[in-house]
């Protein structure tokens, strides 16, 4: 599967900067996820660990990680 990682990057940005409004930061959260490769799971812990205060988000990163593909490749990220 083809990966178009200026995209994923750019979602990742959205979804880590704590300045960019909620509803974006959600929707770019949806969008990583729906890559489902092992960039995208990167992308997410990344994003997890940058997180500085919002719960509700981190636990959302943690509910798409939980939803997306378990290859092998997967588990030795999480």
């Amino acid at each position: 599967m083809f990966v178009d990682l200026e995209d994923l990057a750019k979602y990742e940005k959205i979804l880590s900067d704590p300045k960019e409004n909620i509803a974006d930061r959600i929707d770019s959260l949806f969008c990583v996820k729906a890559f489902s490769g092992v960039e995208a799971v990167q992308a997410l812990i990344r994003s997890f660990h940058a997180e500085p205060k919002s719960e509700l988000l981190k636990h959302e990163i943690c509910y798409c990680l939980g939803q997306m593909n378990r290859s092998e490749e997967h588990n030795k990220l999480i």
